[in-house]
């Protein structure tokens, strides 16, 4: 395999040749997240919860073979075989550094990133090394591991210090590493200005660039705005700019074509939301990158809708030369193209688990707009509005706190030891046995009208220029 570079809007490997990536995100590895596994709440909080209720052997033990099981040859196989050619790996930087022991890096967290590294490499597959939790927290949400709902890296230099040199330590080792196809150096930044967020990224640059002048720098825009003002001013060559493209229509649509509050969406409106959100990237002649893009599924013929509408969106991506990798490869049965069997053991074990967070909507992602919680919320919103007036207060805004900040994070944690109690009476054999049943790729169900969509996709615009 050949490094990769920028050569105006193009990634073009060593030859000049253009190179589109095409793949899947790989969340729930190395980042878990609630509705991908199937446990309530937040990962550091998880891992606590199983110690405390499994004991530190059997606990620490779950983790381990969940992520051991989740990833292996099988899955680079199965992705090669429908074409993909890149994988996004997020990463939570719990993995690497411990808080409290700061600047003392993991050796067994890089480890796990080298093993999928070498895996992908022998399919020929690239790897983007995308950190998804950074230390402080980027953005206030479930997917960046955060309990408080306050994004504390804009806050505190030592935060900000931390997560300069951990990029400067993964940039080392993996300076030489040509499968490595770039860094994405913060999923879903939420600072307080573009100003914040642009100087941020300049000292992230600047950071990697003293150990790394191999790879591609990806640069995601703000997730609030979806904006990239400020970017055009960085001081280096080998930068791609990446947004995320979720639609209505695939989250929570009943029809494609087909009107979503009150507006019709078809190719036309994804191709003019395109164009809006990377309107700078397009007109500035860049690299651009759609880092994630998905649907929501529900078991309805809602469902096929949602699949053409990822579609129409692929072929939009491609129009405008734009790499792609969906959002996410494996879970529960609620995105991903390969999903756990839901007569799996793992899945009996945690369903009343999976029925109480659907019913309560403890899952930001995933619960189709529902659940007790955000009844609770707008009530809350309903009678702090008609005690105080509105007065220029933002409701809206105070509601969303309360639920993002408050509610999901708090009722989520404490469901936490439900999750755990499903596998209590497993010895280390046991746990291992279901969680192989569940998570290895032999195991799982193929959502198959999804994948000969990314497949065919794949394949008729071809899988990129390999060596």
């Amino acid at each position: 395999m050949n490094f990769l570079k920028i050569d105006g809007r193009h990634i073009v490997d060593q030859f000049g040749s253009n190179i589109v990536l095409r793949g899947v995100c790989l969340g729930g590895y190395l980042n878990m997240e609630n509705f991908i596994t199937g446990f309530p709440g937040q990962e550091s909080n998880l891992r606590k919860v199983l110690i405390s209720e499994l004991g530190e052997k059997r606990g620490t033990f779950f983790v381990e073979r969940l992520l051991r099981h989740f990833l292996n040859e099988s899955d680079f196989e199965f992705l090669k075989s429908i074409g993909v050619n890149v994988v996004r790996l997020p990463i939570n930087y719990h993995h690497l550094e411990k808080d409290e022991k700061p600047f003392e890096y993991i050796e067994e967290g890089f480890e796990k990133i080298d093993r999928v590294v070498e895996m992908a490499k022998k399919w020929g597959i690239y790897v983007i090394l995308d950190l998804h939790v950074a230390p402080g927290f980027q953005n206030n949400g479930w997917h960046c591991d955060n309990s408080i709902g306050v994004p504390l890296l804009w806050k505190h230099p030592h935060f900000q210090e931390r997560t300069l040199k951990l990029w400067e330590a993964i940039a080392a080792r993996y300076a030489n590493e040509p499968a490595v196809a770039g860094y994405d150096m913060l999923n879903e930044p939420s600072a307080p200005t573009l100003n914040h967020l642009s100087n941020f990224y300049r000292r992230l640059i600047e950071s990697i660039r003293e150990k790394d002048q191999n790879h591609i720098i990806f640069l995601e825009s703000d997730v609030v705005l979806r904006k990239f003002k400020g970017f055009d001013d960085f001081d280096s060559s080998n930068l791609a700019y990446s947004s995320h493209n979720y639609l209505d229509m695939t989250l929570g649509g009943r029809s494609y074509p087909g009107y979503m509050r009150d507006k019709w969406i078809d190719k036309n409106a994804i191709e003019e939301e395109f164009i809006r959100t990377n309107d700078w990237v397009l007109k500035n002649n860049l690299a651009g990158w759609v880092g994630e893009f998905g649907a929501i599924f529900d078991g309805t013929v809602k469902d096929m809708h949602k699949i053409n509408a990822l579609s129409d969106q692929i072929d939009v991506f491609e129009k405008h030369e734009h790499s792609w990798t969906i959002w996410t490869y494996k879970d529960v049965n609620v995105t991903a193209p390969v999903y756990v069997n839901p007569e799996s053991e793992y899945i009996k074990r945690i369903e009343r688990i999976l029925k109480i967070k659907h019913e309560l909507g403890t899952d930001y992602w995933g619960t189709h707009g529902g659940g007790i919680l955000r009844e609770f919320r707008d009530t809350i919103g309903m009678r702090i509005s008609r005690t105080v007036g509105h007065n220029g207060l933002d409701i809206e805004g105070m509601k969303l706190n309360i639920y993002e900040r408050g509610l999901l994070p708090i009722v989520g944690d404490y469901l936490a030891c439900l999750y755990a109690n499903a596998f209590s009476d497993l010895n280390t054999g046991g746990i291992d046995k279901v969680l192989k049943e569940a998570f290895s790729f032999e195991n799982c169900v193929i959502r198959p009208h999804l994948v000969e969509v990314l497949s065919s996709k794949m394949k008729r615009f071809g899988s990129g220029k390999m060596s």
